[in-house]
């Protein structure tokens, strides 16, 4: 069964999109690291959620984004990205015994260093594409590499504190 959003995912979409929007739009640690939030919601929506859907939920969260910020449809173009590879990634690291059809990706559902294998890689790809696109200039290669790794670990810290201070526990998964 492919799953649709639910009111809690919803509600989840219009606070991590709108403290983007009003708290983190102008938040950039030492000029290189910036915090793109909204992409916890995109990376946080359930393992079974339906390719197309998750399609369109990445492409209209980041055309919001891109209206907010004015940057053309970058967001939106990685955004969709993100959501393309996140179901072949997630199939790669599938843990054993598979996922729960209702299951959510989170650090309490799989564990820290899943959800570190799961997300860094992913994180780390929207950004350098996210960068190329707003940079456009093989003269910035490094810099692009740079702000992309540093927003990398600055986005993840920020996701797995969100998770820690507002998500519910839930039983984890046994390894067996």
């Amino acid at each position: 069964m492919r799953l649709l959003l639910t009111g809690k995912q919803a509600l989840h979409f219009l606070t991590y999109v709108v403290v983007q929007i009003l708290l983190l739009k102008e938040l950039v640690l030492f000029d290189s690291a910036y915090c793109l939030i909204y992409i916890g919601f995109l990376l946080l929506l359930p393992v079974e959620l339906s390719p197309v859907i998750g399609l369109l939920i990445g492409f209209g969260t980041g055309l919001v984004v891109d209206v907010a910020y004015d940057t053309l449809g970058a967001n939106a173009a990685m955004a969709t990205f993100l959501m393309h590879m996140r179901r072949y990634w997630m199939g790669m690291i599938t843990p054993r015994g598979g996922y729960d059809e209702t299951s959510l990706p989170t650090v309490y559902s799989f564990g820290i260093t899943w959800f570190a294998q799961y997300t860094l890689p992913l994180i780390l790809t929207f950004y350098i594409g996210l960068f190329t696109i707003e940079y456009w200039n093989a003269g910035l290669t490094f810099r692009i590499i740079g702000d992309s790794i540093s927003s990398t670990i600055f986005t993840f810290v920020v996701i797995c504190l969100v998770q820690y201070l507002f998500y519910s526990p839930t039983k984890k998964r046994s390894e067996g």
